[in-house]
């Protein structure tokens, strides 16, 4: 009954004035032994005035005496038609729960299901008729726990609160063309975290999924401008608090070698071995400018193919450096080998395609240190310790950050990766979800 109870409060917002009722049953006026005569201090009506009449709402502006003489002339009255709110479980422990957007409070929230009485209309055949019409479920056991008034001071109604038990889908929604709801079951936990934590208030959030991370095309077709955010967070990283807002720029460079084959036992002077000068091409590169031989800021390059035969021979490179002056010094020394190469064996025998592929993100996030100051504040509020490290790779969020979406990136759990042991801790993500909510319940207060 606590859980039900606490619902109750939760969609009505609303001390209880009214009668209760214990198993279906009204409890006694002098049940708790308080004094409840209804008439006391009654204000005396002098005169009451009608300002205007719909059918959901009426106001009027009543002159009133109170008990000690002093008069009101002017008290405004609004009459609602009673109210009706349905706390509706499923027999499979399910609540029956609708959202829509609320204009009167500019959101759209969690509601039980609730509505007006029909005139005429007994509350517990209307509090069954908007099951009904706002959910399409139906049926179970009902019973009346309270009847509340919402604001007694100035307005009329009663609202007449129900629990309906083992309730079941029984048909479809049947809305009024001025309503947009949505049904929603929700677990007891879930419920119980509404009622602990009401809803967060945030600003427009969109949800973006790439599928083609490892190859990056997936950033390469993102439209930013229908995405429509000022900032943007890739949960891509490894294990907890890590936080990353710097990336290698990237390049990739493709070697190719052009050699002639000729028959062996008639090769001197003729035969250029494809083969062999990719050896030695690879031989120009620095041995401790590998990524084994490298951390941290420390740039590289990376064979990470070769096709060869005698007639000719591809080799494909990675280039990596955080610096950006670095990096395009890293593209101008594999230049200078292709030169020396031809300088050697003659024009056109090697030839070097290079590309660029993204760049440190650290560019584009510096003037806009609020995306990192909002982060490192969820995860402190959330109970992590940031760990702020250079991605030693490449992220969506550096392509992201350069069509204009300023996008670090935060721990998601993963360990090991591109390995065979590669895992990832159900905890941390866990708590990777709480420092999202974080980001989005501090984002609803920032204000550039």
């Amino acid at each position: 009954m606590s859980l039900l109870m606490g619902l109750m409060v939760f969609s009505a917002c609303t001390p209880i004035i009214g009668d209760y009722f214990i198993n279906g049953e009204r409890v006694d006026s002098n049940y708790n032994m308080l004094k409840t005569d209804i008439n006391e201090r009654k204000w005396e009506l002098v005169s009451s005035e009608y300002l205007f009449r719909r059918p959901w709402l009426t106001a009027r502006r009543d002159v009133v005496r109170l008990p000690n003489g002093t008069e009101i002339p002017e008290f405004y009255v609004l009459e609602y038609p009673d109210w009706v709110n349905i706390i509706a479980v499923t027999a499979d422990g399910e609540f029956v729960m609708i959202r829509q957007y609320r204009h009167g409070i500019d959101q759209t929230r969690y509601e039980l299901v609730a509505g007006c009485v029909d005139p005429g209309e007994d509350p517990l055949t209307a509090a069954k008729r908007e099951l009904y019409e706002e959910t399409g479920f139906g049926g179970g056991e009902w019973r009346k726990i309270s009847v509340i008034s919402g604001n007694p001071s100035t307005t009329t109604n009663w609202t007449h609160c129900y629990v309906a038990e083992g309730v079941e889908r029984v048909g479809s929604q049947h809305l009024e063309t001025s309503e947009d709801i949505s049904v929603h079951l929700l677990s007891a936990d879930e419920v119980r975290w509404l009622l602990d934590h009401d809803e967060i208030k945030h600003g427009d959030i969109r949800v973006g999924f790439n599928p083609d991370e490892e190859i990056g095309m997936g950033a390469h077709h993102f439209d930013v401008e229908k995405f429509g955010c000022d900032w943007a967070y890739t949960v891509d990283g490894g294990d907890l608090g890590d936080l990353e807002y710097e990336n290698f720029n990237a390049a990739g460079a493709k070697i190719i070698i052009k050699g002639v084959s000729v028959h062996t036992g008639y090769a001197k002077g003729k035969m250029v071995n494809a083969s062999r000068l990719a050896v030695e091409f690879q031989n120009m590169i620095p041995e401790n400018e590998t990524p084994e031989q490298t951390e941290g800021y420390q740039g590289f390059y990376h064979l990470i193919g070769i096709e060869s035969r005698c007639e000719e021979a591809k080799l494909s490179y990675i280039i990596r450096d955080h610096d950006r002056n670095r990096f395009e010094s890293r593209k101008d020394f594999i230049e200078d080998c292709v030169n020396k190469m031809n300088e050697k064996y003659g024009d056109g025998t090697v030839k070097a395609v290079i590309y660029d592929q993204y760049y440190n993100m650290k560019e584009k996030i510096d003037p806009n240190m609020h995306v990192i100051d909002i982060v490192l504040r969820a995860m402190q509020e959330s109970g992590v310790p940031p760990r702020v490290e250079p991605i030693r790779g490449g992220t969506d969020g550096a392509q992201l950050s350069f069509k204009g979406l300023p996008c670090p990136n935060i721990f998601a759990g993963g360990v090991n990766f591109h390995g065979p042991y590669e895992f990832v801790s159900v905890q941390v993500m866990e708590k990777a979800m709480q420092v999202v909510t974080k980001i989005c319940e501090i984002t609803a207060q920032f204000n550039d």
